[in-house]
């Protein structure tokens, strides 16, 4: 089992804007208090806001053009605010003003921001935010390429709690027919469902199937 504590918010890591925005329709609830962190002219945040209670999009940006584009864009549960997502003060006090949390939070700061800026946000953002947020989704490139090329060790590497709910949507965005027990997914890893509370599991590619215990019942392999 893992030597560390791998808990923490659940996160969506994404290429692209369409991938991105298809998280809307999977991910957001309708009473849902949303933040969209480098929302640019809006349109994302616009999105959202059709989905959810409350939509909120910040961006440093006056240029007029983004701000002709939020103000075309708002309505009563779609608002505007001018500010930077690395002022944390800020942000914090934005949360207070609309209730005192954010359910989802869409991080997009340039889809190709480096590593070294990207990173140290998002662990800020966990820090803060983490206990009262139930998912983070990022836009960048070049932190999914990381996770997509990355390949962990043979075994049981970390796990996330996930919902059975969860779990059914990752195979259903594979293309997997949902199942009771077991779903293989991507190229080096593996989802797996258990006894007691659905977990997702990390595996590098294998033909043997594993008995993990009272609290996985079944790991399906991957094919070649």
């Amino acid at each position: 089992m893992p030597r560390h504590n791998l808990k923490g918010v659940r996160a969506i890591v994404t290429q692209d804007v369409a991938e991105y925005r298809a998280v809307i329709a999977k991910e957001i609830r309708s009473t849902d208090v949303v933040l969209e962190v480098g929302c640019a002219g809006g349109l994302t945040t616009a999105r959202i806001g059709k989905a959810c209670q409350l939509a909120i999009g910040i961006d440093p940006n006056v240029e007029p053009v983004c701000k002709d584009m939020q103000r075309k864009l708002a309505r009563d549960n779609v608002r505007f605010e001018t500010m930077d997502g690395f002022d944390i003060a800020s942000v914090t006090r934005l949360e207070q003003e609309v209730g005192g949390k954010f359910d989802v939070i869409f991080l997009d700061i340039s889809g190709n921001r480096a590593l070294a800026t990207m990173t140290p946000l998002l662990d800020t953002y966990e820090k803060v935010f983490g206990e009262r947020c139930r998912l983070f989704c990022v836009k960048n490139y070049k932190l999914y390429r990381l996770l997509w090329n990355y390949e962990f060790p043979a075994g049981v590497i970390g796990a996330h709690d996930a919902t059975r709910q969860q779990l059914l949507m990752l195979g259903a965005c594979a293309g997997i027919p949902a199942r009771p027990l077991l779903w293989s997914l991507l190229q080096t890893r593996l989802v797996v469902t258990g006894r007691q509370g659905e977990t997702g599991v990390f595996y590098k590619k294998t033909r043997t199937t594993q008995d993990l215990g009272s609290h996985v019942s079944i790991v399906n392999t991957l094919s070649t």
